[in-house]
């Protein structure tokens, strides 16, 4: 079911930024799909923002809700605003793949085991053994 407009303080399932065709079947936008919560079922809801050459970030795809299998009940936990803000920081910072690609603290293990066993004889000369 679709849904041609949405309130920001609705329950948001699901948002998903997207890379598709023009309804025209032309150029490729980026689209932006929202699932929300209306008479407990689910509306989708799509906006394009514009070409998708516009956009660093790769596609996304930000849960709102968390379904329970053993009830067979989805718990939405955010709203139509807090996963568009979400949408906008993710897209800011060049998307989540970017977060994946900053350096790992780097860990020396060698010293850190020589630290360890400096440590390990110090504690048994102070206690004799």
């Amino acid at each position: 079911m679709g849904t041609e407009g949405i309130n920001p303080n609705e329950p948001c399932f699901n948002l998903s930024e997207v890379n598709l065709q023009t309804p025209e079947g032309g150029s490729w936008h980026r689209y932006q799909i929202l699932s929300v919560v209306r008479k407990d079922r689910l509306a989708e809801y799509r906006e394009d923002l514009g070409p998708r050459e516009g956009f660093a970030s790769e596609e996304f795809r930000i849960p709102g809700g968390v379904w329970d299998p053993d009830t067979n009940r989805a718990d939405i936990v955010h709203t139509v605003a807090e996963l568009r803000e979400m949408a906008n920081q993710t897209r800011a910072a060049g998307g989540f793949s970017s977060w994946l690609r900053a350096p790992l603290p780097t860990i020396d293990l060698v010293g850190g085991l020589d630290d360890h066993r400096e440590k390990l004889a110090t504690i048994s000369k102070e206690k004799g053994l």
